[in-house]
């Protein structure tokens, strides 16, 4: 891409130019006539602040103004007739309607000033050079065929400087335009040469030497060849103050002034020349006015909107009622209202046509305005899809802006140059509008459009890339390579070809060509965010999450607001039991893109998280239906949920129609034929239950979910199991990382105690698939299973060395180390799950299976193996329960100051009047053992005995004689039950110094 200076007929410039970032420019060519006594006209633009990031320049806009000021203080331009477009006002639509409406308001002798600062590039078409200026709304991905945003250097040279020239218009055309950087150096001059054929017969101004580059100065805020070149020509090149300029004299001032200030500032040399068959010719006179002139830092912020904007209402147009009309026009515009309403736009267009007293001019500003706005608003969602965009909007946007286009072919005249782009354009959008909805029925009439705007602008990258898409979705995958690389050949540096190229690779579980495909590109295309988005969808489909994670978050540097890469990480973290996480990004995606980021979650599943109630959710389902009528991913989910929610014949009905309504709309869709053989069996049509799954796998040969699906359907309801491994192993002979059916088959290994066939099973594929993480999870399973707790172990660590944030594995590992007596690690590793997922490892629900089995340890195992077992479990979940369980465990077991340490602890936090008095009890119990008296008195008085509680009675009774009151313990002890005290219940209450002392003691 670069940033080019022609001056045609009076002055062509070509340079290159780099600023600090190293941003570059060309050359330049002139030829003088004499000065003539029309109207003098300008259109003036200047585009730093593309709408794509990839393009963004520093000061042509600056350089815009600068020249503007040079029209208006030196050439004497009338402000009412220069036109001056900066940064958004710019789009190509604008630029083409006021090249027509200057040529309609130019007559003989005027002279028109067209100038030029922003991008412009050649391209390669079939060995032919073409040239473009990038207007605002330009894409970044050089797809100029057949689009928007664009003036074709064509059109000027073979069509606008003709038509002026004809009517006897003298003209200026001066452009400049750097290119961004994603054109390398080497293509510079080729591209240079290129631009300057196409204006042969004129003199030279060439900014640099063939092997050099033009700069740009942060200080001045311009390039230093276009701001010197405009203080020489307003009189500072006239060396020898004769007052006439000559070609010389502004070669040897530019060597001066351009070559010495880059050689200060970037020790690099840059040395303009001019080559013209006269170099004495004089250029022009200068007056003393002119050189007094100054063109200093022109800051952005110092082009205000006023001195921008002009050329948008007519000036003749001085009457109150027309003035009227065209702001009523201007308010429907900015309303967005542009059709199709009493007060839109283009009824109020319509009848301003019908009154023969509106002027011919401002009917054509109303025109033009429309046309632009229409254009524009479709240019952007065209160069979304050009970009890649991940995020683009539904179907029924597709549509609208088509429409918009519509419109625009009814308002333009068929000679325009944009015609055939707009015809095209509104052809590709109406097809996108069948991808995009995946609407099957509508492929045929797709496809026929796509060919009709192929046979418009047969070399357009981006309508073969949009043919690649539906044969990719019709999983005709050679015709689908063959339309993308066709692309691809027509574009070399556009990424978006290849990544459908992995998609489709993807989509036929050929995760390795698809990396070789996208890592054999970066070279040529260079790594953007689609890039790191690719690698991630492949890595992701590998089961290697980390690598998946890194490259999702590489492409969020640059998309921070995807709501597609939100999406992904909210369900990669999912995958690795990172709910927490995954539901933080599941939010960010909601919030950019609420539609599209449900319908990927599940609307469903999203409201019963959220706790919608079922009212809602159908609600929700019925809306977002209305306005995507084509959807089947919605008619799948809303079958899905009536099937679950509702149980009468009707609803059932309702919920089969919605299946088969998906599958007339995409037969790919798997997941509507599980739903329709589920709801059929569940209706008692087994038979025709079985068909609809044996009809998934005959439409979707290629997909694991089918075998899948089928293999869960044999083994559920018809207990099916060998039918259900020979499916479950036909999904991992399509794709050996299918993890749900790894996953199922482990779990029928385990069932049926064939375990160890399950170990070889999987060792052997890790050992082509050592980095993901669900294999090692799996196996850790296996082994746990059979007993082998070491190897277990050793295969869980195995998943976090693979993935560090595999939170699956967490509850495991702590489980297993509790059976290898790793208490500290277990404990860390249940905090670890409870953290990533609390929902399903609640600490509540941890610490019960912890002291299930200290329980079963008192029985079978050690003291210490107990003891370290509630302990772990009140260190997890401290509730004064738990926290009662330890420290009685401690009392029983001899250590009375240890529980008393553990109850005064829990006493300090909120606790229940129950709880708190059983702590109490403990204490004085404690206390009793440890004979202080002095605590037991202090705790004693704080308990709330119930009379008619047999340990109640029993602690008063010890108490009593630990007193030495043997009155009232004679009268307690006589109220307990003479079995219990004989028994050994008795000693899970009471230690057996407290027994032996003063219980049992005569």
């Amino acid at each position: 891409m670069m940033r080019f200076n022609t001056c045609i007929l009076l002055l062509f410039m070509f340079g290159w130019r780099l600023s600090a970032q190293h941003d570059s420019r060309g050359a330049i060519s002139t030829k003088i006539t004499s000065n003539s006594v029309g109207e003098k006209r300008a259109l003036v633009i200047g585009i730093s602040d593309y709408q794509s990031n990839e393009l963004k320049l520093n000061y042509a806009d600056n350089d815009a103004f600068m020249f503007k000021n040079f029209l208006a203080q030196v050439e004497k331009v009338s402000d009412e007739n220069i036109c001056f477009l900066a940064n958004e006002e710019a789009t190509g639509m604008r630029i083409a309607q006021e090249l027509k409406r200057i040529y309609a308001q130019s007559v003989s002798g005027d002279i028109v000033y067209i100038y030029f600062a922003g991008h412009g590039d050649v391209v390669d078409d079939f060995d032919e050079k073409i040239g473009y200026l990038l207007a605002f709304d330009s894409n970044a991905n050089q797809e100029y065929n057949g689009v928007g945003g664009l003036v074709p250097l064509a059109y000027l040279n073979d069509k606008v400087l003709p038509k002026l020239t004809e009517k006897g218009i003298k003209v200026f055309l001066i452009l400049d335009a750097c290119r961004s950087g994603f054109i390398y150096k080497e293509g510079t001059q080729k591209n240079m040469g290129a631009i300057q054929s196409m204006f042969e017969q004129s003199i030279k101004f060439l900014s640099c030497g063939p092997n050099e580059l033009s700069y740009e100065s942060s200080e001045l805020k311009h390039g230093y060849f276009t701001y010197y070149l405009i203080k020489g020509l307003a009189g500072e090149a006239d060396s020898n103050l004769d007052s006439k300029i000559q070609y010389n004299e502004i070669d040897n001032y530019l060597y001066d002034k351009v070559n010495q200030s880059v050689s200060q500032k970037y020790h690099q040399s840059q040395i303009p020349t001019i080559k013209t068959q006269n170099s004495r010719e004089v250029y022009k006179t200068v007056t003393l006015e002119d050189k007094s002139i100054v063109f200093g830092n022109l800051p952005k912020q110092n082009s205000p909107k006023a001195d921008r904007v002009r050329g948008v209402l007519p000036t003749n147009v001085k009457d109150e009622v027309y003035e009227q009309v065209y702001q009523e026009f201007s308010d429907a515009l900015r309303r967005k209202d542009f059709y199709g309403k009493p007060k839109s736009a283009l009824e109020l267009y319509n009848s301003a046509k019908l009154n023969p007293k509106i002027p011919s001019d401002l009917l054509t500003a109303m025109q033009s305005k429309l046309i632009e706005k229409l254009a524009n608003s479709a240019q952007n969602l065209i160069n979304d899809y050009i970009n890649g965009n991940r995020d683009l909007p539904f179907a029924n946007e597709f549509l609208k802006q088509a429409k918009h286009l519509e419109i625009c072919l009814q308002l333009m005249d068929k000679e325009d140059y944009m015609y055939p782009r707009i015809t095209a354009s509104k052809l590709l959008l109406e097809s996108y509008a069948v991808i995009r909805s995946k609407n099957y029925p509508g492929i045929k009439k797709a496809k026929k459009k796509l060919k009709e705007a192929l046979s418009i602008v047969p070399n357009a990258a981006y309508i073969h890339n949009a043919m690649g898409m539906i044969y990719s979705w019709e999983q005709k995958n050679d015709s689908a390579h063959y339309h993308f690389n066709e692309a691809r050949k027509l574009i070399s540096t556009w990424s978006t070809p290849v990544h459908n190229i992995s998609d489709n690779l993807i989509s036929q579980n050929k995760f390795e060509e698809a990396k070789q495909l996208i890592d054999s590109s970066l070279g040529v295309k260079g790594v953007n965010a689609n890039t790191y988005i690719q690698l991630g969808i492949v890595y992701e489909n590998e089961g290697k999450y980390q690598l998946a994670e890194e490259n999702y978050k590489k492409a969020l540097t640059t998309q921070p607001n995807s709501s597609f890469i939100a999406q992904k990480l909210s369900n990669l973290y999912a995958s690795k039991g990172a709910i927490i996480e995954s539901q933080k990004w599941l939010d960010k995606a909601v919030q950019t893109d609420t539609l599209a980021t449900l319908l990927r979650a599940g609307i469903a599943k999203y409201s019963s998280d959220h706790k919608i109630d079922l009212k809602q959710t159908e609600s929700i389902f019925i809306q977002a239906i209305e306005q995507h009528p084509d959807l089947a991913e919605l008619y799948t989910q809303y079958a899905d949920f009536i099937a679950l929610h509702y149980f009468n014949s009707q609803r059932k009905v309702l919920a089969d129609s919605l299946y088969t309504k998906a599958i007339a709309l995409d037969p790919y869709h798997v997941a509507a034929y599980s739903g329709k053989a589920w709801l059929n069996f569940k209706m008692r049509k087994k038979l025709e239950s079985k068909k609809i799954m044996e009809e998934a796998i005959q439409n979707n040969t290629s997909q694991p979910l089918a075998y899948f699906n089928y293999a869960d359907f044999l083994y559920e309801a018809y207990n099916d199991v060998q039918g259900a491994k020979q499916n479950y192993l036909k999904a991992i002979a399509l794709n050996p990382l299918y993890i749900p059916s790894h996953t199922k088959l482990v779990g029928l290994a385990i069932q049926q105690n064939q375990v160890d066939e399950a170990i070889r099973f999987l060792t052997q594929t890790l050992i082509k698939h050592k980095e993901v993480p669900d294999l090692w999870n799996l196996l850790g399973d296996c082994y746990f299973h059979s007993g082998n707790f070491t190897d277990a172990v050793e295969a869980y660590n195995q998943a976090l060395i693979s993935d560090p944030t595999y939170a699956k594995v967490y509850s495991k590992l702590g489980k297993t180390e509790l059976e290898t007596n790793q208490f500290a690690d277990a404990k860390n590793n249940y905090l670890l799950a409870n953290l990533h997922n609390p929902y399903v490892n609640k600490k509540s629900d941890i610490a019960a299976y912890i002291i299930a089995m200290a329980k079963e340890k008192q029985r079978f195992g050690t003291p210490l193996q107990t003891r370290n077992l509630y302990k772990l479990a009140f260190e997890i979940d401290p509730t004064p329960t738990n926290g009662w369980l330890y420290a009685n465990y401690l009392y029983l077991n001899q250590n009375p100051q240890e529980a008393i340490t553990v109850s005064l602890s829990l006493l300090q936090n909120e606790c229940s009047n129950k709880d708190k008095n059983d702590l109490i009890k403990l204490i004085v119990k404690s206390a009793i053992d440890l004979d202080d008296k002095k605590m037991c008195a202090l705790y004693s008085k704080k308990l709330v005995f119930n009379e008619n509680d047999q340990l109640d009675v029993l602690l008063t009774a010890v108490y009593c004689r630990y007193i030495g009151n043997d009155t009232c313990y004679d009268s307690s002890i006589i109220k307990v039950n003479q079995r219990f005290l004989g028994s050994n219940e008795l000693k899970e209450h009471y230690s057996m110094h407290t027994i032996q002392n003063y219980i049992l003691r005569p």
